[in-house]
C-alpha cells in the first residue's frame, strides 16, 4: 500500500518552484504547482493538498492573509510550511503560533526542507486499496481480516471467534461481516459479562408469560431477535457453566424452548463469539468447557491491539472526527501536525475505545478548530516527568504515575471496576484502596 503525500508547492517564481518540484519528485512526492493564493485556497477547499508549502509575498494575497481566511472561516488547514524572506520572520513565526506546522527561510537548503517535510505524519488516500474499499483500517492486518470477513460472509452458518484486548473494536468487526452477508435479519449484540446468572437463560432464550415471579408478557430472547440475522455474544468466556452447556446443545440443535415454554423454536442467526481472554487458559482452569471451545473455534479473527498497527491511528482519528463534525455541524475540528505526532507516540492502552472518546473530548474542549497537542493530551492533568527539573521525590512522582494510569484505565473500562482491576492485575480491594488514597472518584 505504497502511497506519498501531494505538496501544493505556492510560489509565484517559476524558477523556484520549479527547482523545488524537481527535487520533490525525486524524494517520491506528488507536487501541484500553484502561483497565486486564491488557487491553493481552492484547492485547500476541496481536500487536494496533503500538504501546503506556501512563499509568504504572493501578488494576490500574502501567507498571513491567507492563512488568517483559513482560520476565519473553520477550513480544515492541511499541514502548511511558509517560505520566507528574513524581513517577514516575524509574521512567519506568528503563524506558526496560531497553527502553522513551520517555516522556512531564505535562502534554504533542500536537504533542511525535505526533512521539514518528512517529519510531517500523513495518512494516505485509502478510499481504495488493491480495489478493496478500506472499512476496518488502512493497516496490513486489518486489511487481511477484511479478506477473510469477505470470504467467511458466504458460509453463514459457520461460527467466528473474535478475540483481542479490550477496546480493539471487535464488535466494529462482528458489525462488518454482518454486512457483508446481505441479510435481511437484524444485527444483535449481547454482553455476556453484564447479564444476572439468574437470567441468562431468559435473556437468551426468552421466556413465556408467567414463566416465573415478574414474567408479565412473553419476551423473545436474542436468539429469537437475531433469526436469519446475526447474534453476536460478547466476553463469551463470562459466560457461566450451566449456560455453556445449553447454548452448545442450542447450536448442535438449532431450536430451543423458551423458559417456560414446550413448544420447540427453529432459529438460524449466524453466531459470532467475542472474548478478550484466552479460552484455551480458561478451559484448562475448567472455567470454559472444552466442547463448546472447539465448536465456536471453527474460525478465529484475533485483532490487534492499536499500539500495534500504527497505520490505523491517524486513519481511525479522521474517521472519528468526521463523524463528530458530521453530528455537530457548527464543529470543524482538524487535527494539526502536532496532535498527529501526539497520537502517533501514544501507547493506548485501551485501544481505539481510548482514541475515539480522546478525540471526542479534545473536539469539546479545543479553543481553535485546529485541535492541538494539548487539546489532545492536557499538560495539567499529566504528572511532571522531568526529573531534572522537578522538585518532587521519587515518591511523590511514582504516586502521580499510577493514579494517572488507574484514572486512564478505569475511563476506559467506562468506570468497571471488575475490568479495571482485571487490566491492572491487582484486586478489587486493592483497586478501592488506591481510588480512596487518590481521590478518585468511579464515573458515573
Amino acid at each position: 500500500m505504497e502511497s506519498s503525500p501531494n505538496v501544493c508547492v505556492v510560489d509565484d517564481d517559476p524558477v523556484t518552484s520549479e527547482s523545488i518540484r524537481e527535487r520533490l519528485i525525486l524524494e517520491g512526492f506528488g507536487v501541484d504547482l500553484s502561483d497565486r493564493a486564491h488557487k491553493v485556497y481552492k484547492k485547500i477547499q476541496g481536500n487536494r493538498c496533503d500538504i501546503v508549502l506556501c512563499n509568504m509575498c504572493l501578488p494576490d494575497m500574502d501567507g498571513h492573509d491567507l492563512y488568517s481566511r483559513l482560520i476565519n472561516e473553520k477550513q480544515s488547514i492541511p499541514p502548511t510550511i511558509f517560505i520566507t524572506a528574513h524581513g517577514n520572520i516575524e509574521h512567519a513565526k506568528d503563524l506558526v503560533k496560531r497553527g502553522a506546522t513551520d517555516f522556512i527561510a531564505k535562502p534554504f537548503h533542500p536537504d533542511t526542507l525535505i526533512s521539514k517535510l518528512k517529519s510531517i505524519p500523513f495518512i494516505p488516500n485509502t478510499n481504495k486499496t488493491d480495489n478493496v474499499t478500506c472499512e476496518l483500517g488502512v493497516s496490513p492486518e486489518m486489511l487481511t481480516i477484511q479478506k477473510h470477513l469477505n470470504k467467511l460472509s458466504n458460509y453463514t452458518e459457520t461460527p467466528l471467534l473474535i478475540t483481542g484486548e479490550s477496546g480493539v473494536g471487535k464488535e466494529v468487526v462482528a458489525r462488518f461481516l454482518h454486512q457483508q452477508q446481505n441479510s435481511d435479519g437484524p444485527f444483535v449484540a449481547i454482553n455476556c459479562s453484564a447479564i444476572p446468572e439468574n437470567l441468562f437463560e431468559s435473556e437468551l432464550f426468552g421466556h413465556e408469560k408467567g414463566a416465573f415471579t415478574g414474567a408479565t408478557r412473553t419476551h423473545k430472547g436474542v436468539f429469537e431477535q437475531a433469526h436469519k440475522g446475526t447474534l453476536l455474544l460478547d466476553e463469551i468466556g463470562d459466560m457461566p457453566l450451566f449456560m455453556q452447556a445449553k447454548l452448545l446443545r442450542v447450536m448442535q440443535e438449532r431450536n430451543f424452548k423458551r423458559v417456560g415454554g414446550e413448544k420447540d423454536i427453529g432459529v438460524s442467526p449466524r453466531l459470532i463469539f467475542a472474548t478478550n481472554k484466552d479460552l484455551e487458559q480458561q478451559v484448562s482452569a475448567g472455567l470454559f468447557r472444552d466442547d463448546l471451545f472447539f465448536r465456536i473455534n471453527v474460525v478465529q479473527t484475533i485483532v490487534p491491539s492499536l499500539r500495534s498497527r500504527q497505520d490505523d491511528i491517524l486513519w481511525l482519528a479522521e474517521r472519528f472526527l468526521k463523524e463528530h463534525n458530521n453530528k455537530y455541524t457548527d464543529n470543524t475540528s482538524s487535527l494539526h501536525y502536532s496532535a498527529k505526532k501526539a497520537l502517533l507516540s501514544h501507547h493506548w492502552p485501551g485501544n481505539v475505545r481510548e482514541l475515539k472518546h480522546t478525540l471526542e473530548r479534545a473536539c469539546i474542549m479545543a479553543n481553535n478548530p485546529q485541535i492541538m497537542k494539548q487539546d489532545i493530551f492536557p499538560v495539567a492533568n499529566t504528572p511532571d516527568r522531568s526529573f531534572g527539573t522537578s522538585s518532587v521525590s521519587l515518591k511523590e512522582y511514582l504516586e502521580a504515575l499510577e493514579k494517572d494510569k488507574i484514572q486512564a484505565v478505569l475511563e476506559n473500562y467506562g468506570g468497571s471496576i471488575n475490568q479495571t482491576a482485571e487490566h491492572l492485575n491487582i484486586s478489587r480491594k486493592s483497586l478501592w484502596e488506591k481510588m480512596k488514597k487518590y481521590n478518585i472518584e468511579k464515573n458515573k
